[in-house]
């Protein structure tokens, strides 16, 4: 959870919280609809007589979930309410502090 405020618009948050219920339905639907596939799939011979059918499965779950965590992000932060990975925000700062050290030694 992050430190900030509040989001501030009630009928904003209510819309953002609708399409990012709309967004990871349809999104999860999909990304479990293409594993049952791929599991059935894989249950049969002609599964393993085509591992490109398998990799373009699995790219296009892997896809899916990229794809949807990104607008599910953007959804959230256009009214404010972003998830802040603080600790990784501290990594990403130290990393910068130390390729500056680096570059002035």
């Amino acid at each position: 959870m992050s430190n900030q405020q509040p989001c501030k618009d009630m009928n904003r948050l209510h819309a953002a919280i609708t399409d990012i219920d709309c967004l990871s339905q349809q999104a999860f639907s999909e990304i479990a609809a293409a594993a049952d596939l791929l599991l059935h799939w894989m249950e049969s011979p002609e599964g393993y007589q085509r591992p490109d059918v398998i990799a373009a499965a699995l790219s296009s779950i892997s896809h899916k979930a990229q794809q949807t965590l990104e607008n599910i992000g953007l959804e959230a932060e256009s009214v404010g309410c972003e998830y802040v990975d603080l600790d990784s925000k501290r990594r990403f700062a130290a990393l910068e502090a130390f390729k500056a050290g680096v570059n002035h030694a």
